[in-house]
């Protein structure tokens, strides 16, 4: 299947269009039609992320067919790292926390061991201190 295909398949599933994708993605019409056409035979980087997200799969499966369709656990983290990029140390934990929260009960455990081995050697503390507040926080 190719990435025309897989984007097809997934926008029919998810009932995006090829407006809701292009604006998704912060791309032009124009764009999304080349990817569904064949004529751009790649998908990468922030684009890829952003229509994975938008239609509900898994990255990797959107990228190359491979793998299951479905989302995997990693994309919950796409609006953490778009506000990584402008907001500070406290707004990214926010973003961070409102994702797991939204996300499911496996891909919180996941993101709970990650964090507590990181706070437990950290780079710089006041990230850690951040990062061990957000561990005692309920869910």
């Amino acid at each position: 299947m190719s990435l025309s295909e897989r984007l097809r398949a997934a926008m029919i599933e998810s009932g995006v269009s090829q407006a809701d994708l292009a604006r998704a993605c912060g791309v032009k019409p124009p764009s999304v039609n080349g990817w569904l056409s064949g004529k751009s035979k790649f998908l990468r980087g922030e684009n890829l992320l952003k229509a994975a997200a938008a239609l509900n799969v898994s990255d990797t499966w959107l990228a190359t067919g491979r793998g299951a369709p479905e989302r995997n656990a990693s994309a919950f983290l796409l609006p953490v790292a778009e506000s990584a990029t402008t907001d500070s140390n406290s707004d990214i934990l926010s973003s961070l926390q409102d994702a797991l929260v939204a996300a499911d009960e496996a891909t919180r455990k996941a993101a709970a061991d990650l964090l507590s081995r990181y706070a437990e050697a950290p780079d710089n503390e006041s990230i850690a201190n951040a990062l061990r507040a957000l561990l005692r926080r309920p869910q």
